[in-house]
């Protein structure tokens, strides 16, 4: 009578242990990933034709000028 008391017990414990997992399992799966948005690309901005000298263009400039004097 007694192992047939433990066998019992044993098999609860099993059956809940199962249970748990289970339940664990399910509630930490994973979500399917929503679909990815495609970004949109901002429009570049317009260059101007002939733009002003930067002010390190002319500082060269002015040295290699400067060099072959």
């Amino acid at each position: 009578m007694k192992l047939s008391f433990i066998i019992s017990q044993v098999s609860q414990r099993c059956l809940l242990l199962a249970l748990m997992i289970t339940v664990g399992a399910g509630a930490s799966a994973q979500t399917i990933p929503s679909p990815s948005v495609t970004p949109t690309a901002s429009p570049t901005p317009q260059v101007s034709p002939n733009p002003a000298p930067s002010l390190e263009r002319k500082f060269f400039k002015h040295i290699l000028r400067d060099q072959q004097a």
